[in-house]
């Protein structure tokens, strides 16, 4: 199968060398977005033969949304590996994916969910990542995060998981900016429907030991009948749970555990939720430390914060 490989930029030529000069050859085509960059990323990129298209953002809080949308409308192969650049993947699991009979892709999958490890501590940590799409079937929507779980679930489209590949994330550690916190809670007045925003707000409140606010959205959060945000409302419910646990309340965290199979089990066909099976065994084994003994300890899941 032909694949292209899709990539937004700004100021990331130390990145560029370090990940993409080893993997570049094997796309059929790469398509790079630049956000104006003022370091020597355009040189780099022309020095192996890529043409990077100039997307000027507008708006000073804009995350790059329409910048990925952009780059997928400028893609002509139906699939695509959405990367950022610290992010990168083995040259033979890019051959795996090309090697991939035609047939695989020949059915109502809008595209692919891959094992993503997070390598910014120093246990690599376990993930996922929607990045192998079909560009007939996706955009992205929202600023924060931005993914196409909502579009795909509008649309009645589903996502399969691809086996036996892995994208490794190195990331930066850094702080959590307050600033960002007034960017969320400015999209928020804007999308106040986006449940994907409080989600991040949370996120931030309970990094920033803001415990009463974040415990506020969780309760906003697990209140919404919403169809098209179950990870969301699972994480919060998630995370009431681990506060509820840090307080030495055993009865709300024993209550919040029970809340959260109790939804899982009314959102368990989602097709996100599908690739998240582990996380129904861990909550079933803390709900039962605790019939036993109120006073287990229990290990929290990390995915959450």
């Amino acid at each position: 199968m032909k694949l292209w490989l899709s990539m937004i930029i700004k100021n990331e030529e130390k990145n560029i060398k370090k990940y993409l000069y080893d993997i570049y050859d094997l796309f059929d085509d790469v398509v790079v977005v630049d956000t104006w960059s003022t370091d020597s990323s355009i040189e780099l990129l022309n020095a192996i033969w890529i043409k990077a298209i100039q997307y000027e953002l507008v708006h000073k809080d804009e995350r790059l949304i329409e910048a990925r949308n952009f780059s997928i409308e400028h893609n002509t192969c139906d699939w695509i590996l959405i990367m950022d650049w610290d992010e990168y993947i083995s040259r033979e699991d890019i051959k795996k994916i090309k090697d991939m009979e035609s047939d695989c892709f020949n059915h109502s999958a809008s595209g692919y969910f891959i094992k993503r490890l997070d390598h910014r501590y120093n246990d690599p940590f376990e993930d996922y990542k929607m990045c192998l799409i079909n560009k007939n079937y996706v955009r992205f929507l929202f600023s924060v995060h931005a993914c196409p779980q909502v579009y795909i679930r509008d649309n009645g489209w589903t996502w399969l998981w691809m086996n036996g590949v892995t994208l490794h994330h190195y990331p930066e550690v850094r702080e959590y900016k307050l600033k960002y916190i007034e960017q969320l809670e400015n999209w928020i007045k804007e999308n106040p429907w986006c449940l994907r925003f409080y989600r991040f707000l949370w996120y931030y409140y309970f990094k920033h030991d803001k415990i009463p606010e974040a415990i506020s959205k969780f309760k906003f959060m697990i209140q919404q009948s919403n169809s098209r945000y179950p990870v969301e409302i699972l994480n919060s419910i998630m995370m009431l749970s681990y506060i509820s646990y840090l307080s030495w309340d055993t009865i709300k965290t024993f209550c919040y555990i029970s809340l959260w199979l109790e939804y899982y089990e009314t959102i368990k066909e989602d097709f996100e939720i599908k690739i998240n099976f582990r996380l129904k065994k861990r909550f079933v084994d803390s709900q039962q430390k605790l019939i036993e003994n109120p006073e287990a300890i229990i290990v929290p899941y990390e995915f959450a914060y």
